[in-house]
């Protein structure tokens, strides 16, 4: 089986993005030992890769970073409060019951 998945080296072709085109080639043995083979040509377009950042998407980012980690701590002092009122009251009435 033969795969190629990778980067083409820029000192070979020169130019390494733009539009490329090629063949596929699907080949598969059934059970029977019969031998299929399947072609399509195929044609991309290869983009460089941008690696801008946007620094209104980055401040989004760290907003919404921001925000669920104060609602994740409001809900913490929520429940523990809510636990530390139920266990006083479970305290109280056990004094009063004695």
């Amino acid at each position: 089986m033969k795969i190629f998945a990778g980067m083409k080296e820029s000192s070979a072709d020169g130019e390494m993005y733009g539009e490329t085109s090629g063949k596929l080639i699907l080949s598969y043995e059934d059970e029977d030992g019969q031998t299929y083979t399947a072609e399509k040509e195929i044609s991309t377009v290869i983009n460089p890769l941008d690696l801008s950042t946007d620094s209104s998407q980055t401040e989004e980012k760290k907003q919404g970073v921001s925000l669920q980690w104060y609602i994740g701590v409001i809900a913490a002092v929520v429940i523990l409060g809510t636990a530390g009122v139920i266990i006083y009251r479970r305290k109280a009435k056990q004094h009063e019951q004695e």
